[in-house]
């Protein structure tokens, strides 16, 4: 059985443990300074600091957090390294999803469904869960995640006579209809730099909306399908025939996408959630009045409709401390802590009782929509190469928008890579 099929069976495997596994590890640091001298090493990325946090954790248990802060694109390669050498010199780490196959698969990691109690994991949100799901465990404690979204300008709209797009065509046609008024230029930027992961993470948006997949459940390449081919030329189209999205999208990446929009210039802009909040300041954003969200438009009927990311915490197998790390990782991901988290950091918690919190409404009345959009959305194939596929479906679709072959030709020729990739990981 090949990976990608694997990563199917993952959900419904863990979501049984999490159904019928009902020990709740209490920790017995609640009562008492259990770790009282324990020097914990977390290493992670600047933006997921939570010094305040590590502060008030010691003051409970005892335990001291040392944090060992990296930049991204170093991360990977530091955690291998420790992990390859079986060091314990790091104790829990922050990691996104598309690395959980691979350090599931080598065995990097220290299985957390056993500390969720009966309550936690009724409220939990599926999609967090799937995040981080491998082969029945769970591999780390999703602290955030980010649903794409879809951003539009409240009065453009309203001016037009319109109301959200819930259709990729609709949105196509009032583009063109605000284009013909003289409202807009264009209706959105798309991210297509070929350099960016947002590109690929756009098709693979459109690809869901309109039905269709990037693997079929037995793990083989689907998306040079009628649906595939529908949505790249979908994306083609728009650029160069009926010319709804702006010429610039080829140049830019996902935050100069969103530049336009913040200008008031398009009324639509297809992102990450994690985003938005730059489009409701007034110190970055022209239309911060106007900014809404909406979910992700597609075809009716569509199950998912969006791609989902996020970031956990997990556990070195060889740590020294886990019992204090895993302890850490559950106060940081922790219920009581989420309001404290999205306001200080804008994290979205997998917490569904979260959304429904008036303190949290209070904060950001959206809410409602980001859950919405999460309950809908995908992660990304559970494959050990997922970098190295992101990257050759970036090339090979930029091709098509580049103007160098026709859709067909770049989803054939991304298709028999795909191909050539399985072969030699999963043999």
């Amino acid at each position: 059985m090949n990976s990608v099929k694997r990563g199917f069976l993952n959900l419904a495997i863990l979501t049984g443990v999490l159904a019928i596994t009902c020990v709740a590890t209490a920790f017995s640091w609640a009562a008492g300074r259990e770790f009282e001298g324990v020097k914990l090493t977390y290493v992670t990325t600047s933006p997921m600091v939570t010094s305040n946090l590590d502060k008030e954790f010691e003051k409970q248990t005892g335990a001291k957090v040392e944090v060992t802060t990296v930049a991204w694109p170093d991360l990977h390669t530091k955690l291998v390294t420790t992990f390859s050498a079986k060091s314990p010199n790091i104790d829990l780490f922050i990691f996104p999803d598309e690395w959980t196959e691979e350090f599931g698969k080598a065995g990097w990691y220290v299985p957390l469904e056993r500390y969720l109690d009966s309550a936690e994991k009724s409220d939990i949100s599926p999609a967090y869960i799937e995040l981080y799901a491998y082969r029945g465990h769970l591999a780390g404690f999703p602290i955030m995640a980010m649903p794409m979204l879809l951003f539009y300008n409240e009065k453009m709209l309203s001016d037009a006579g319109f109301k959200p797009a819930a259709t990729w065509q609709e949105l196509k046609e009032q583009s063109i209809a605000m284009q013909k008024a003289g409202i807009c230029k264009y209706g959105v930027t798309w991210p297509l730099l070929s350099g960016d992961d947002m590109s690929f993470d756009t098709f693979h948006t459109l690809l869901l909306a309109n039905g269709g997949t990037l693997f079929d459940k037995s793990g083989n390449p689907a998306f040079n399908s009628e649906k595939g081919l529908e949505t790249l030329q979908f994306i083609v189209d728009s650029l160069y025939s009926s010319k709804f999205a702006s010429p610039t999208s080829i140049q830019v990446e996902k935050l100069e996408s969103l530049n336009p929009f913040m200008a008031g210039e398009n009324p639509y802009n297809l992102n990450w959630q994690f985003m938005y909040g730059m489009t409701t300041s007034s110190q970055t954003s022209a239309i911060w009045k106007y900014s809404k969200c909406t979910t992700v438009p597609s075809r009716p009927g569509v199950a998912k409709t969006g791609i989902i990311a996020g970031a956990a915490l997990g556990i070195n197998p060889y740590s020294k401390h886990k019992e204090a790390a895993i302890a850490y990782a559950k106060f940081i991901f922790a219920k009581e802590n989420a309001l404290r988290n999205f306001k200080e950091k804008g994290w979205l918690p997998g917490w569904r009782s979260f959304y429904k919190d008036p303190d949290a409404l209070a904060t950001d009345p959206q809410l409602p929509i980001y859950l919405a959009q999460i309950e809908k959305s995908a992660v990304r194939p559970k494959i050990t190469w997922y970098t190295e596929f992101a990257e050759l479906m970036r090339l090979e679709l930029s091709r098509a928008w580049l103007r160098e072959c026709t859709p067909k030709k770049a989803l054939e020729a991304a298709e028999q890579k795909v191909k050539a990739k399985i072969a030699q990981y999963e043999k």
